[in-house]
């Protein structure tokens, strides 16, 4: 009778080599379901913003809202953003901010502000917990859900149109977009129709408070600063190869950081984009 025979070291080898790569291949199967299950959550994240915004719109005679809480007696970067001046439409339905739009919004009665709850089981109203952060707009693959101070962050950016200073621009410019500090566009005005043009873009860079106006919640493109969208860039850099936007018309899509830059520029404006941005005077490069 024959002995058996045992396993070899070569089959041992091959064994591990074999179990090595359909480990990796499983780790890799696992990454790419988390990246498009994030990438999916992120959309449904923008989705929501955006039938928000057009609830608002029904409401405010067809119009978008202010980039900013207009404040005439503070600058836009001192102002409350439009994420508060839109609560009722793109927060809790059922909970009323408390703030002050008179004060900075980083006064203190604005800095963490507090809900009131406008229904209760009674019927009575009562003041709930502080609104650290809204994870409804937070980016699920963003590391970073407050600033350093402990203030929540918002990932999803009003565009303003084509330059640094698009969000002061008057709604008739050419670089004008959709968001501004002190104007309302209405749907009328964007020659381009709503399906073309942005009303929302994910960003990983300079993020600010959610509560606070200026660039941090409202900006435009820079085409002479390179990269416009992707990793590192003016917008995305939260999935790879790409951002997902929200247009004005509702509708989600994910652009390739391949994308054209006039292109996306032509995307920011209510009205087209001109071939180039106008360089910014001597002296007032960016770094």
């Amino acid at each position: 009778m024959r002995r058996p025979r045992g396993i070899t070291l070569a089959e041992v080898i091959v064994l591990v080599v074999i179990g090595a790569v359909l480990l990796s291949v499983a780790v890799v199967a696992i990454q790419q379901a988390r990246v498009k299950s994030r990438r999916q959550l992120c959309a449904e994240r923008l989705k929501a913003i955006g039938q928000g915004l057009a609830s608002y719109r029904q409401a405010h005679g067809d119009l978008f809202p202010f980039g900013t809480v207009v404040n005439e007696e503070l600058p836009p970067e001192r102002r409350l953003s439009w994420y508060v001046g839109a609560w009722p439409f793109v927060g809790d339905g059922q909970e009323q901010l408390l703030v002050d739009p008179l004060k900075p919004w980083d006064d203190p009665v604005n800095l963490t502000p507090k809900t009131k709850h406008l229904g209760g089981p009674d019927g009575r109203e009562f003041v709930a917990s502080e609104v650290e952060t809204v994870p409804g707009w937070i980016c699920p693959a963003s590391n970073v859900r407050t600033t350093p101070e402990g203030l929540g962050i918002a990932s999803y950016l009003g565009i303003a149109g084509i330059g640094r200073e698009a969000a002061e621009l008057p709604l008739g410019d050419r670089m004008a977009g959709i968001w501004g500090y002190d104007r309302q566009t209405p749907t009328h005005r964007i020659t381009d129709g709503l399906e073309p043009t942005l009303l929302l873009a994910e960003t990983a860079r300079d993020v600010g408070p959610w509560t606070a106006g200026g660039p941090g919640t409202v900006r435009g493109v820079e085409l002479n600063r390179p990269p416009m969208l992707g990793k590192g860039g003016q917008l995305g850099g939260l999935h790879p190869d790409g951002a997902n936007v929200l247009f004005a018309d509702g509708n989600i899509a994910f652009l390739s950081a391949a994308i054209d830059p006039h292109v996306l520029a032509a995307m920011t404006t209510i009205a087209g984009a001109p071939e180039d941005e106008p360089e910014p005077p001597a002296g007032d490069q960016p770094p």
